[in-house]
């Protein structure tokens, strides 16, 4: 909006408010979010018997790791019949 009144002559160019203002400024690092093949392999070898009540969470932990490659094979599947 502010480029088209400038160019239209409604507005200087010396009052454009985002001269100063970078995209490139906002960018952050990535938040890592997966989990270490340690962490993973501390999850998978937990011994339940000390923690009966994280049984649960195991297996819906399991469930959504076993479903989110199953989607992963998927997609990739069908990206390869592609070409």
């Amino acid at each position: 909006m502010f480029n088209r009144a400038i160019k239209s002559g409604l507005m200087k160019k010396d009052q454009y408010p985002f001269d100063d203002y970078e995209i490139s400024n906002l960018k952050s690092t990535p938040n890592k979010r997966a989990l270490t093949k340690q962490q993973f392999l501390s999850i998978r070898d937990l011994n339940l018997e000390d923690h009966p009540n994280l049984l649960l969470s195991i297996a819906y932990f399991s469930f959504l790791l076993l479903q989110s490659w199953d989607i992963f094979l998927r997609y990739n599947a069908l990206r390869v019949e592609e070409y």
